[in-house]
């Protein structure tokens, strides 16, 4: 789905922004507001989003068994098929 169809079915511009950034690979939250040119996005902001989305089912976390201070939020198949991936 392009942005802004998705934007007029219900999603914010944030959200959408978040859903790309995980296409590639799982990032943290940390990585995910830094962007591509330097921070987009609040820490606060990003974990507001990723709640939002987690909750509809399109993003989930991750903790790592090594270290579980440390969170990884990944895209979900339902949400690859939201961004027509």
């Amino acid at each position: 789905m392009k942005a802004i169809q998705m934007i007029t079915e219900g999603f914010t511009a944030r959200q959408v922004y978040v859903l790309e950034q995980l296409l590639e690979c799982d990032r943290t939250a940390t990585s995910i507001s830094k962007g591509i040119g330097g921070n987009v996005l609040s820490r606060v902001s990003i974990t507001a989003i990723v709640d939002n989305l987690e909750s509809r089912g399109l993003v989930e976390r991750k903790r790592i068994k090594e270290d579980r201070r440390l969170i990884f939020i990944g895209i979900t198949q339902a949400g690859r098929e939201v961004l027509g991936e």
